[in-house]
C-alpha cells in the first residue's frame, strides 16, 4: 500500500476546443458554429467529394428527394413547410442542380440520332437560299407580286423583298439594302412622325439581321440564336416570382406567405427541368417519331395539376379552374418575356 501522501492524482486531458471559436466540444461537431473538429488535411479528391457534398447534399439528401419529387406531387414542398428541412434537399440547391442538369444537356448534349448535323443558323440560312433560288426561276412579273414583304411601323411602310417596286411613296432602289430603304422612308417623314430611338434601333437591327442572312451571312443569325439561347435561363429565374404572385393572387384566402408560393414554384420548375433533361437525353440517343415530346409535356400537365391540388387541398373541380387559369396568365407572361428575349437578343447580338 502507498502511503497517503504519496497517491498520484490523474491528470486531467486537455479539453479540446473547437478550431474556429474555441467552444470546449462535446462531440465530433461544435455545438455553437457546426464545424468539424477535422483537421483541413486531405488530397485533392477527398477536397472534391467534399466541395460536391457540400454543394448538392449530395451524400443522402438528393436520392432522398428525388423519390418525392417525381411520385409525390406537392410533397416537398409541404415538408418544408411543416419545417422538416434536414430531411430533404434545400429548394435553392435543388433548383440550382436541376436547372444545370437541364441546361447541360438541352445545349451541350450531341445529337446521336440526327440525320441533319447542321447547325440551326447555318440549316435557316440554307433554306432562304434555297427559296431564293427557286424564285430566281418563276417569271419576273409574278416574283414582283409573290416576293413583295411590306414592313409596316407606323406610319412608315418599307418594302424588304429586295425588288425594284414602289410602295405608298417609297421606290426601293434596285439591290439596295432593306436597312437603306428604312433610313431613306424615316428621313422623309416630319421628325414628331419618325419613330422613337429604342423602336428605330430594334428595327434597323432587324433590316441589318434580314440583310445579312438573305445574303448568306449565317453568322448574324448565329450570333442571334446563342444570344437568345443563353438569356433563356436568366428568363424563367425572372419568371419564377412572376408564376408565384400568380399563385399569391389565385390563392390569397389562404394563409401563405408569397415566400411559400415561391417554394412551390421552385419545386414546379425543378421537376419541369427533370423531365426535360429526360426528354432530351432519350431524344438524343434514341430515335422518336414526331410528337413524341408531346407525352412528356401530358405528364407535366397532369404532375403540375396534382401538384396544386396536393399543395392547397381545395376541390377537384375548383382546382382544375385556378390550374388553367394559372396556365394561361403564366404562358401570357412566358409568351412576352420570349417576345422581349428576341428584342433584346436582336439588339445586342455580335454580328
Amino acid at each position: 500500500m502507498s502511503e497517503p501522501g504519496n497517491e498520484i492524482e490523474p491528470q486531467n486531458e486537455p479539453e479540446e476546443k473547437c478550431l474556429n471559436c474555441g467552444t470546449p466540444l462535446q462531440d465530433r461537431f461544435c455545438g455553437h458554429c457546426g464545424q468539424d473538429k477535422k483537421e483541413f488535411k486531405r488530397s485533392i479528391l477527398q477536397v472534391f467529394i467534399q466541395f460536391f457534398e457540400t454543394f448538392t447534399d449530395f451524400d443522402n439528401k438528393l436520392w432522398s428527394s428525388l423519390g418525392p419529387l417525381i411520385y409525390k406531387p406537392g410533397f416537398l414542398t409541404k415538408k418544408f413547410l411543416e419545417g422538416k428541412r434536414k430531411s430533404y434537399l434545400n429548394p435553392i440547391q435543388m433548383y440550382a442542380f436541376f436547372s444545370f442538369l437541364f441546361f447541360f444537356t438541352f445545349f451541350y448534349m450531341p445529337d446521336f440520332v440526327s440525320v441533319d448535323k447542321t447547325p440551326i443558323a447555318q440549316q435557316i440560312t440554307k433554306e432562304l437560299s434555297q427559296n431564293e433560288s427557286e424564285k430566281d426561276d418563276v417569271d419576273s412579273t409574278q416574283k414582283k407580286s409573290s416576293d413583295s414583304l411590306v414592313l409596316s411601323l407606323g406610319k412608315t411602310k418599307i418594302n424588304i423583298s429586295g425588288d425594284s417596286t414602289k410602295k405608298d411613296g417609297i421606290t426601293s432602289a434596285g439591290k439596295s439594302s432593306s436597312l437603306a430603304r428604312y433610313d431613306s422612308a424615316q428621313l422623309a417623314l416630319p421628325p414628331t412622325e419618325r419613330q422613337s430611338k429604342f423602336v428605330n434601333d430594334v428595327t434597323r437591327r432587324f433590316l441589318e439581321i434580314f440583310d445579312k442572312t438573305r445574303n448568306n451571312e449565317s453568322a448574324a443569325l448565329a450570333a442571334i440564336i446563342d444570344t437568345f439561347k443563353s438569356n433563356i435561363a436568366n428568363l424563367i429565374i425572372l419568371l419564377l416570382p412572376v408564376f408565384a404572385g400568380i399563385l399569391k393572387v389565385l390563392y390569397i384566402r389562404r394563409k401563405y406567405y408569397y415566400v411559400e408560393h415561391l417554394i412551390f414554384a421552385i419545386h414546379l420548375h425543378c421537376f419541369a427541368f427533370l423531365l426535360l433533361s429526360i426528354s432530351t437525353v432519350v431524344n438524343n440517343l434514341v430515335f422518336l417519331a414526331d410528337g413524341f415530346e408531346g407525352y412528356f409535356f401530358f405528364i407535366f400537365l397532369l404532375y403540375f395539376y396534382f401538384a396544386v391540388k396536393n399543395m392547397y387541398g381545395q376541390k377537384w373541380g375548383k382546382t382544375f379552374v385556378k390550374f388553367n387559369l394559372l396556365g394561361m396568365a403564366y404562358s401570357l407572361f412566358l409568351f412576352f418575356g420570349f417576345i422581349l428575349n428576341l428584342i433584346v437578343s436582336i439588339y445586342f447580338s455580335n454580328s
